[in-house]
C-alpha cells in the first residue's frame, strides 16, 4: 500500500520497506508513474501501465479543458469527479473492460489556505 504524507513542502509518497523490491513504482519500463497534472495536482498510477497512462492523460485533458473554458486551474474535487465519471462510463459500455490500475491523486491545496 502506498500512503501519501502531506507536508508544508509538498506531498510525499511512502511505501513499506518490505515492498520496495516488488513495488510497481520502481519498475523502469520507460513510463513515468508519477505525472504532474497541474501546478498543484499530481497523479501516481500502478497496475496495468497502459490503463494508468490513459487515466493520467484523461486527467491532464480535463485540467486543460477546464483552464481553457474557465481561465483558472481545476480544483482537485472537480478533477476527481471527472475521472470518476470516465471510470464509471467504462464499466457501462458494452465490450469494454474496467481500468486495471489504481490512481493516487495528490493536491497541494489552494493558495488561499
Amino acid at each position: 500500500p502506498t500512503t501519501p504524507i502531506p507536508s508544508q513542502g509538498g506531498i510525499y509518497l511512502s511505501i513499506p520497506l518490505r515492498s520496495l523490491a516488488t513495488s510497481p513504482f520502481l519498475i523502469d519500463d520507460g513510463t513515468p508513474r508519477i505525472v504532474q497534472v497541474t501546478s498543484s495536482i499530481c497523479a501516481a498510477h500502478t497496475g496495468v501501465g497502459a490503463d494508468g497512462r490513459a487515466l493520467c492523460d484523461i486527467a491532464i485533458r480535463l485540467a486543460l479543458d477546464y483552464r481553457y473554458v474557465y481561465g483558472e486551474e481545476i480544483s482537485v474535487e472537480e478533477l476527481i469527479e471527472g475521472l470518476a465519471d470516465v471510470v464509471q462510463e467504462m464499466t457501462m459500455k458494452a465490450g469494454s473492460r474496467p481500468f486495471g490500475c489504481a490512481l493516487l491523486v495528490g493536491c497541494l491545496g489552494s493558495m488561499e489556505e
